[in-house]
């Protein structure tokens, strides 16, 4: 059988239909046609058409979109090594482990006033290796594994590389002392012990 006349839509039809309209055109002009063999050869270009309607909003909307995702995704590489490059800072990171530490205990074997462990702190944060959390009064930190594959590698290798090394042990092994008897230390009197970590994430995820 073969193919009949038909009296075409306007253009405007076609161009400026929505997929939802682009649907109906398709339904009430298949009977003039072999409906099989004309949805099959049209069909393919519905997303055309419905990219052609959505062009302005879309495109708006896809700017919208990499602009909030870059920024999320965006990783400050120098203010990273930065952040390693401090000893007190490389002290809290080694205290941390995997541990969910609160700030008091990092006060206490560091022995620097809060405000500057705080600083330290927020260095780390903002750098993206480190997250807070905070429960009433007490404030805790962990480590997160920053956006950036090469930065996960450098940070891991290290924790491992300051495991290793004495003074960070001493560290360590107050830190373990404070945990078996807080009553001793004046500041850490109520503090929560630190808690173990199962799973370092990134913290722009």
């Amino acid at each position: 059988m073969g193919l009949r006349p038909i009296a075409y839509p306007k253009a405007s039809a076609t161009v400026c239909a929505p997929a939802q309209s682009f649907e109906r055109l398709l339904s009430a002009t298949a009977p003039y046609f072999q409906p099989d063999r004309f949805l099959d050869l049209l069909r393919p270009f519905r997303l055309l058409i419905f990219a052609s309607v959505n062009i302005k909003i879309d495109f708006a909307f896809v700017k919208a979109y990499i602009f909030i995702y870059m920024a999320k995704q965006s990783f400050n590489v120098e203010r990273f090594f930065q952040a390693l490059g401090d000893n007190t800072r490389l002290r809290l990171l080694n205290l941390m482990g995997d541990q969910e530490v609160c700030v008091c205990y990092f006060v206490e074997i560091i022995g620097s006033p809060q405000p500057k462990v705080s600083r330290h702190l927020a260095y780390l944060r903002s750098a993206g290796i480190v997250s807070a959390r905070r429960e009433g009064k007490w404030m805790h930190y962990r480590i997160v594994m920053p956006p950036h594959s090469g930065a996960v590698l450098i940070l891991k290798q290290t924790l491992g590389w300051l495991k290793e090394d004495k003074a960070m042990q001493k560290d360590r092994a107050q830190l373990t002392r404070a945990c078996c008897s807080p009553s001793k230390y004046a500041l850490l009197d109520g503090a929560p012990l630190p808690r173990t970590v199962t799973e370092t994430s990134c913290e722009a995820c």
